[in-house]
């Protein structure tokens, strides 16, 4: 689990979210972008569902996604350090001390 998501689950409270669990992961492919409003909502989803696919690939309980999920739709820095996560642009390194 990274630093961000330890902290956003001590700071968020799981009663005002929607931890609803989620059986199957969805396929960005299989919904229909124009449906919405604007571009920039069907934009904002597809990066949403992007950002579940990284979550249940990386093995993180489904109750904690909609933490994730409800946090990137509110907060724009939030959104873009979990789309740099799932688009695997941030990767570890060990360092060796010396």
């Amino acid at each position: 689990m990274s630093g961000y998501l330890a902290r956003l689950k001590k700071t968020e409270s799981k009663e005002n979210l929607s931890n609803t669990p989620i059986t199957e992961v969805p396929k960005v492919s299989e919904v229909p972008f124009d449906t919405f409003d604007t571009p920039i909502q069907a934009g904002k989803q597809k990066n949403i569902l992007l950002i579940q696919s990284w979550l249940f690939k990386i093995g993180e309980p489904e109750e904690d996604h909609g933490i994730v999920l409800n946090k990137c739709r509110n907060d724009p820095d939030a959104m873009e350090y979990f789309l740099n996560h799932a688009r695997g642009e941030y990767i570890r390194t060990e360092v060796k001390i010396l």
